[in-house]
């Protein structure tokens, strides 16, 4: 059986690879919009910057 308390971290842990997937793709049509290729240490970083504004935007949608 779940608990409430296992339930919370499921659904903690579903938003999150939600985020990470959403930002992910994000990241891909901003970089493959450019046409330039981008290092592995450069998609690292547009990645967490992605990353903390998707954050921001889901957090705004969740509450």
């Amino acid at each position: 059986m779940i608990t409430n308390h296992d339930e919370e971290i499921i659904s903690e842990i579903a938003d999150f690879n939600t985020l990470t997937l959403v930002t992910a793709a994000y990241t891909l049509y901003e970089k493959l919009s450019t046409k330039k290729p981008i290092s592995k240490r450069e998609f690292y970083k547009e990645f967490g910057d992605n990353l903390q504004s998707f954050k921001k935007i889901f957090s705004e949608d969740i509450d």
